[in-house]
C-alpha cells in the first residue's frame, strides 16, 4: 500500500520523493521525528503501534517544502507543496480515519490469535 497516493496531486516533482522522507515528515511517532525510519514499510508498524497505545492516529500536517538533501547545513533539494494545504492535510485527516477503521477490523479479525509485529 503506498500512503503517498492521498497527497500526490498537491506535490509537484514527485518521483524525487521517497516514502521514506514523506513518512518522516507526515509521522508523528519518534523515529519519524528524529527522522531515523529504517524502512518504508516500518511506518505502517509504527502506526498500528500508535493505535494500540493511544487508540487513534495522529499525523503532522503536509509542510509547504520536503527536504531530500542537506548541503553545508542547508537545504540543498527538496520538493514544494503545490495547491492548497487545507486540501492535502484534509486527505491525510482521511487517511487517519480509515486506517482506525482497518486497524481495528484487522484486531477484530484476529481474536484469538497472536498478533507479530
Amino acid at each position: 500500500m503506498r500512503l503517498k497516493q492521498f497527497v500526490e496531486a498537491p506535490i509537484e516533482d514527485y518521483t524525487t520523493l521517497s516514502d521514506r522522507k514523506f513518512f518522516e515528515e507526515i509521522g508523528t511517532f519518534r523515529s519519524a521525528r528524529n527522522k531515523k525510519l529504517r524502512e518504508d514499510f516500518e511506518f505502517l508498524n509504527e502506526v498500528i503501534a500508535q493505535y494500540i497505545i493511544t487508540g487513534k492516529i495522529t499525523f503532522n500536517p503536509i509542510p509547504q517544502k520536503i527536504v531530500l538533501k542537506k548541503a553545508w547545513g542547508n537545504d540543498a533539494d527538496g520538493v514544494r507543496l503545490r495547491g492548497d494545504p487545507d486540501d492535502a492535510n484534509q486527505m491525510l485527516d482521511t487517511l487517519s480515519r480509515d486506517l482506525e477503521y482497518y486497524i481495528e477490523n484487522m484486531f477484530s479479525q484476529s481474536i484469538g490469535r497472536i498478533f507479530v509485529m
